[in-house]
């Protein structure tokens, strides 16, 4: 009888344990859903220009401080902005490192038209094992998200800014121009 009472209250224990475990699993990617839809993004200021030669002139748009990325290191370290574009423009996007002599990091960028970040309109990347550099193209009035992601590549630690330059151009300009056909 003894070793009945036993079993029973070993199994009410075990149960109790696994309905505390299911509560929790089911908690879990609920909170990761919700703080993944909210995401802080560092504001990126994309400056006008009205002629080509002006893009050289313009200051770093976003700049991700002090970024510490030690030899070896594989995770990627992302960084969140978001612009805005007043009206449809051709936009031209590069980047750069600063306070650094350390050329082995690796960067790319991705420019997304949704706060998700699931509808990709761009993508360029520089440093190491990244060839495109830049980021040209048409975007429509509104609120664009980007990720910028770097990462150990070559060489040693990595101990600088990462910096992101932004240019618009209005539409009508850059036609005027010949940048669009």
């Amino acid at each position: 009888m003894k070793r009945l009472k036993t079993c029973k209250t070993l199994t009410a224990v075990c149960m109790a344990f696994c309905l505390v475990l299911s509560v929790l699993s089911m908690a879990g990617p609920h909170l990761q859903t919700v703080e993944a839809k909210s995401p802080k993004f560092k504001t990126c200021k994309v400056r006008r220009v009205d002629f080509i030669e002006d893009i050289s002139d313009i200051p770093a748009a976003f700049t991700q401080k002090d970024l510490f990325v030690e030899r070896n290191d594989k995770v990627w370290h992302e960084s969140r902005f978001k612009f805005k574009i007043p009206n449809d423009s051709w936009v031209c996007f590069g980047g750069r490192y600063a306070n650094t002599m350390e050329e082995g990091l690796q960067t790319h960028v991705r420019i997304y038209s949704d706060r998700k970040c699931t509808r990709l309109v761009g993508e360029y990347g520089w440093g190491y094992w990244e060839y495109d550099k830049s980021f040209k193209g048409v975007l429509k009035q509104g609120t664009y998200y980007g990720k910028a992601a770097s990462r150990y590549a070559n060489f040693g630690d990595f101990e600088g800014d990462v910096i992101v330059l932004a240019a618009r151009m209005p539409e009508g300009r850059a036609r005027e121009l010949g940048l669009l056909e």
